[in-house]
């Protein structure tokens, strides 16, 4: 059985996680001359997705910025990667608290005891 909470949730927290390690690995490129700051979207082809019902359509997209290169090459701004890093892991809980929750219900109206 398909049950569309938890695959709009697991969606979500694969987009989060890919976009919580392309942060890291520009966070860790910073200093690295001729490094492209990679980007991850993923947050409007999930809202496509569920306005159509059908979260098993929705793509994480990676690709690289279009910032400008600072004079060695490297266009990552560190500051906006530190709290894109922090908005992911904030996302993450966020997906988790309600993966939980949704199971808890679950359980609840299975005759066990809501939490």
């Amino acid at each position: 059985m398909s049950d569309l909470v938890v695959n709009v949730l697991r969606y979500s927290l694969d987009g989060a996680a890919q976009a919580e390690r392309a942060a890291a690995s520009n966070v860790a490129n910073d200093q690295t001359p001729g490094y492209q700051e990679k980007t991850v979207s993923f947050q409007a082809s999930l809202a496509a997705a569920l306005s159509s019902a059908t979260p098993a359509t929705a793509t994480v997209t990676t690709g690289i910025s279009a910032a400008p290169d600072g004079t060695d090459g490297n266009n990552v701004n560190l500051t906006s990667q530190l709290v894109d890093i922090q908005k992911q892991q904030l996302q993450t809980q966020a997906d988790v608290e309600a993966v939980n929750l949704h199971f808890a219900i679950l359980q609840g109206s299975m005759g066990g005891a809501f939490s």
